[in-house]
């Protein structure tokens, strides 16, 4: 029994920390190309939404992960956002000189972003509903 318990600590604790982030499919993986100076580029001219740079390392944005592939799955799913609302995220570790130039300092932060523009960092809480609301907020203004 013990074996199976340590089998099974060690199994979560992996699954906690992992090098392979399991972003969904909705969730936009961004690289460099994808930014013009701190804004992003013209490809998402008409969109609003949050962007995470983590670090894949990082607990803390481990557990964020979750929360974003559900997050980007409900304004996927829901008429006002399709199209307009995205979710994306960065890997810093990759990306490290842009999350330099974007100031990034810890991980996870989450970035706003408003019809291209870098509105700075999110000031809520990073719960799954007020994350949607406050992206529907930006759509609406």
């Amino acid at each position: 029994r013990e074996i199976i318990r340590e089998n099974i600590i060690n199994e979560q604790m992996n699954n906690q920390v992992s090098d392979e982030p399991k972003f969904g499919q909705k969730v936009q993986i961004l690289k460099l190309k994808y930014f013009n100076n701190n804004n992003l580029n013209n490809s998402n001219k008409d969109k609003s939404g949050l962007i995470m740079f983590y670090a894949p390392w990082c607990p803390h944005c481990t557990r964020m992960i979750p929360t974003l592939n559900n997050l980007s799955e409900s304004l996927d799913q829901d008429r006002m956002s399709l199209n307009k609302g995205f979710v994306g995220a960065v890997n810093c570790t990759e990306e490290e000189n842009l999350g330099t130039r974007m100031g990034i300092s810890g991980y996870p932060t989450l970035k706003v972003f408003k019809k291209v523009r870098n509105m700075g960092d999110y000031p809520g809480s990073r719960d799954e509903s007020e994350l949607k609301n406050y992206i529907m907020q930006l759509l609406r203004n």
